[in-house]
């Protein structure tokens, strides 16, 4: 029986209720056996990654002993009469330093090579993404934890609080009510978990919990700690989060006082940890009644927008104002010393920024690694381009460009048209946030590197017409990169300028695609997106007379010409007299205007696997999914030919052509440099079955290739390694499987196979079988295996269902990432097909 307690969308899956069960084990334990009352997150916070990560967890507690070491050898060894003993907001300071400096070294050098050795010798794991330490100042609380009791005392005190959490977590919550530990599963993977990812946030804390120590020691002013005004230092960027915090705090404090005056409570010693759970418990129901009125009125709001931040923050604000009856000053003197570590912090961030050279570009990369050993700067950048814009168009932020970078924009284009020299150019702009490069062909790519956005250009100098080919928002129709491209090379333009979309509060004149047409010379051309079936130019100005008219009616049959100005949303950002050219799928296929080969001509299907790892960026990620794989998806289910996404494929490196695989014709998409992995996909794309393998192994490509000779398998994916079943999925075998497996959610559910191969006598094939089929460990009925046992003795293959018996030990599908995404697909299902190879790589 499921208890419905916690309301969805907020409690239901969230850290907060673990945090909630950890308070309860450690005041417990605190009122009954003195242990001390400190660290109150840490079992709560640790619970969800002993289930979810115990690695990290362990990383944690690791990490935490060296803190505590390290602070405790210089207050008490070190010193020896050289300086006082370090105590108090003093001491607590010093173990939030020396945990960043432990993590540092850990997360950023110890752990990595440590992750890397395992994976060598081990495999079949994600190490690196396991073997890391997570959360702000986790480590330094636990550190804390141990400083009263001692190290042992301490740490056994935090084994057996976080234990029990977990067993109340684990057999109590997860068993008997509808609370969750799936929905909080990607909670740790954020920016704000990693000391790598967000070096800035760790600045801010810590410089604004030495404020608060001073202001503590100066003017006594009391925060109830020195996080609690480090931690709303981190929220300045989002002011609505520190309003929901004091209003938490305000509600806290109102009820509490008012509880308080009850004939229950009045009489009663509610101090130390009754206190805390009092404040606490109140502050839980709080978010109980905010999580359902949300759910009852359907309003259109995320639940935890409303929560407070942090899990104690506002309930350690709430104590201190009842304790010290000082609720105003105590808000007045944290939100102050807060703006002032916030501010402190932002300043010595940029200066370092500044003063360390290359820390910008850096974090700003415009271009992998792979882009560089490919030489194809400007598509690449111009796939980029479309790939930021897409995601920009997800998350809701623009691009705008920063007060006063328009009219520098400017005068960088009217410098160019000017001719002037390359050095130059480079030497004054280049620092103000964009990076040039001189091309093979004589031409200038221009990027964006302000990390607002990745818009590009190129300037063909040598270019026999005077226009400027621009797209104002790739993201409208697929392939619209590919075919600007092709009609600039058509009219032999002068530019092509690729933009992305403004957000819905930020003005037009601080477009690029604005600051672009008000300094340049160049006639512009507007390529936009339009119906299916679109073909329409809108002729105006001097344009009409520059545009080659014949050369466009000879590239796309059927257009229609007319005279007017540019469709109202683009109004604000060309000229009147700009011409606009709005395509179609259609339109946009005979403008790229690729050559298919004929059936007789499709070569044998080949497997490319490089010696280099992928190294590609988020947003060529993005392109792949928006402009190749999810448009040639669309096109293999009307039954036509994937010219668009053929075109754009061929602007990221990847080719996408027709190849045959025993008999069957199929579509291959693959990085000419084999990094990516190869993945072939059937024309029809109706079969409910998606087989993974990689090529590192010859019995799980063959195994594979075996598989996908079957109508009822739609792809086949070849990973460049083995690694990429376990890894962080950001990547194009990732990618492609996501993009495959979300088109199955309209009802029919995907069967995902993972092909893998194991090696010597420690695993032998039981029953002299082919393979062996292991289940996903998460929920698998009664009747899981009789699909993929039926398709794989329709692909001529004998094979033995695990019953998870000692024999099969062997054979267990274990975790891995690709699972992640589809447990949100209602009805996939997941199954390890094990193969055999001897020592000279043979299928057994």
């Amino acid at each position: 029986m499921i208890l419905p307690i916690f309301p969805e969308g907020g409690l239901a899956s969230s850290v907060i209720t673990t945090v909630w069960v950890g308070v309860f084990v450690v005041c417990f334990f605190n009122l009954r056996f003195g242990w001390v009352l400190s660290g109150l997150v840490v079992p709560g916070y640790l619970v969800p990654l002993v289930i979810l990560k115990p690695l990290a967890a362990g990383v944690i507690v690791v990490e935490a002993i060296i803190t505590y070491l390290l602070v405790y050898w210089f207050s008490e060894r070190l010193g020896n009469g050289r300086w006082h003993s370090v105590f108090g907001r003093d001491r607590f300071v010093a173990l939030v330093i020396a945990s960043i400096a432990v993590r540092l070294a850990m997360d950023g050098w110890l752990l990595p090579q440590l992750a890397d050795m395992l994976g060598d010798r081990l495999g079949q794991f994600d190490w690196r993404n396991n073997l890391q330490s997570l959360g702000l100042v986790v480590v330094s609380l636990l550190a804390n934890q141990f400083w009263k009791p001692g190290l042992a005392r301490g740490l056994a005190a935090a084994i057996v609080t976080t234990a029990i959490a977990w067993l109340i977590v684990r057999y109590g919550l997860m068993e008997f009510t509808n609370f969750r530990i799936s929905g909080i599963s990607y909670l740790y993977e954020g920016l704000a978990s990693s000391i790598l990812a967000s070096p800035k946030a760790y600045i801010i804390l810590t410089l604004t919990a030495i404020i608060a120590s001073r202001m503590n020691l100066r003017y006594g002013w009391d925060f109830s700690g020195v996080l609690i005004p480090a931690l709303i230092a981190l929220q300045w960027y989002q002011p609505a989060k520190i309003l929901t915090s004091f209003l938490e705090a305000g509600v806290i404090y109102g009820a509490a006082v008012l509880l308080l005056r009850t004939p229950w409570l009045a009489n009663t010693t509610i101090e130390g940890a009754r206190k805390i759970l009092l404040f606490f418990n109140i502050a839980f129901a709080y978010k109980m009644l905010l999580g359902y009125a949300v759910v009852i009125l359907a309003i259109d709001i995320k639940t935890t927008d409303l929560f407070g931040f942090g899990y104690l923050l506002s309930t350690l604000i709430a104590i201190k104002a009842h304790d010290k009856k000082i609720f105003p000053r105590l808000m007045r003197s944290t939100l102050q010393v807060s703006f002032v570590g916030a501010v402190t912090g932002n300043i010595v961030g940029f200066a370092l920024s500044a003063a360390v050279p290359g820390v910008t570009q850096s974090i700003n990369d415009l271009t992998s690694t792979t882009a560089e050993r490919r030489g194809r700067y400007a598509a690449l950048a111009f796939a980029a381009a479309a790939g930021d814009a897409h995601l920009r168009g997800i998350r809701g932020n623009g691009s705008a460009l920063a007060d006063g970078d328009a009219e520098e924009f400017g005068r960088l284009v009217a410098l160019i048209e000017a001719g002037g020299g390359t050095g130059f150019v480079r030497e004054s702009y280049e620092a103000a946030g964009w990076k040039m490069r001189g091309l093979s062909d004589g031409s200038l790519l221009i990027q964006r590197a302000d990390g607002r956005g990745r818009d590009a250009l190129v300037f063909y100098g040598a270019a026999r017409n005077d226009l400027a080919v621009i797209l104002p928002d790739p993201t409208a129709t697929p392939g619209l990169v590919a075919a600007g491209l092709s009609l600039r090379e058509q009219q032999d333009a002068r530019w092509l300028v690729v933009g992305s979309p403004l957000g819905p509060a930020e003005q037009t004149q601080s477009s690029l695609v604005s600051a672009f047409t008000s300094a340049s010379t160049s006639e512009p051309i507007l390529l936009v997106g339009g119906s299916s079936s679109a073909r329409q130019l809108q002729l105006a100005g001097r344009g009409a007379a520059t545009l080659d008219v014949a050369g466009l009616r000879e590239a796309l049959p059927g257009l229609e010409v007319g005279f007017g100005a540019p469709p109202p949303q683009f109004a604000s950002l060309v000229p009147s007299n700009a011409v606009t050219l709005a395509l179609g799928e259609s339109g946009l296929r005979d403008l790229v205007r690729p050559q298919a080969a004929p059936f007789a001509d499709i070569p044998a299907c080949e497997i490319a696997i490089a010696e280099e790892a992928e190294d590609i960026l988020l947003v060529e990620l993005a392109y792949l999914r928006f402009e190749v794989i999810e448009p040639l998806l669309r096109s293999l289910e009307r039954g036509e030919q994937p010219v668009l996404s053929t075109a754009s494929a061929d602007l990221l490196d990847f080719s996408l052509e027709q190849c045959s695989l025993r008999g069957r014709a199929l579509w291959r998409l693959a990085a000419r440099d084999g990094s990516s992995g190869t993945f072939l996909i059937a024309p029809e794309n109706e079969g409910p079955f998606v087989v993974q393998a990689h090529g590192g192994a010859s019995s799980t490509a063959e195994t594979g290739a075996q598989l996908m000779s079957q109508p009822s398998a739609s792809a086949l994916l070849v990973a460049p390694e083995a690694s990429a079943y376990f890894a962080r999925q950001r990547s194009s075998f990732g990618t492609v499987t996501q993009a495959l497996l979300r088109r199955r959610e309209d009802g029919r559910p995907p069967y995902l196979i993972q092909v893998r191969e194991t090696r010597g006598d420690d695993a032998p094939m039981p029953g002299g079988s082919n393979l062996v089929i292991a289940s996903d460990v998460l929920s698998p009925d009664a009747n899981w295996a009789e699909p993929f046992v039926a398709f794989s003795r329709s692909a001529g293959l004998d094979a033995v269902v695990s019953d998870r018996s000692r024999r099969f030990a062997a054979y267990d599908a274990g975790r891995n990432r690709s699972l992640r995404f589809l447990q949100q697909i209602e009805g996939g299902r997941f199954a390890v097909f094990w193969t055999r190879a001897d020592e000279e790589g043979e299928t057994r």
